[in-house]
């Protein structure tokens, strides 16, 4: 039995309905389903999890590594946003890719982390004082690096 955790945008009703549909998929095949509060902000969101599922688009999927990092999982990152630079899999190939990865079938790819510490003033006041980390889509050589899912 596997634990996967869902990280949904929570102003895209897509997202949503999705990580439904893919909650029902996975409980109906015994497996065990964590959808953090308030879109994983709260300590220790994604504990026991095998996997970290984004749902949304490339903002989602760099909040799901923040938290996915952190907890040392991989993430599959599932495009419902405008481009999808980060994420590897569309919609209608989401239970197929969790198929894969039940199964065994997948490959991780380590993808550069940059992480950013600041301090005083930000702008219109949107990014508090505190840290953040990016995600970059190429592989250069790094020190650290998340695992993201892509799918064989």
């Amino acid at each position: 039995m596997s634990t996967i955790a869902f990280l949904v945008h929570p102003d895209r009703p897509e997202a949503v309905t999705l990580a439904d549909r893919a909650s029902e998929w996975l409980t109906a095949r015994n497996h065990r389903v964590l959808v953090p509060a308030d879109d994983g902000i709260a300590p220790g969101p994604l504990e026991g999890a095998d996997l970290a599922v984004s749902l949304g688009g490339d903002g989602t999927m760099l909040r799901a590594v923040n938290l996915a990092w952190a907890a040392e999982i991989p993430v599959l990152g599932v495009n419902l946003g405008r481009l999808g630079y980060l994420t590897e899999v569309e919609p209608p190939g989401l239970e197929a890719a969790l198929e894969r990865f039940l199964s065994g079938h997948y490959a991780l790819e380590d993808r550069m982390m940059l992480e950013v510490a600041w301090s005083g003033e930000t702008l219109a006041g949107e990014l508090p004082e505190g840290r953040r980390a990016a995600l970059r889509s190429t592989r250069p050589s790094s020190r650290r690096q998340c695992r993201a899912i892509r799918s064989a």
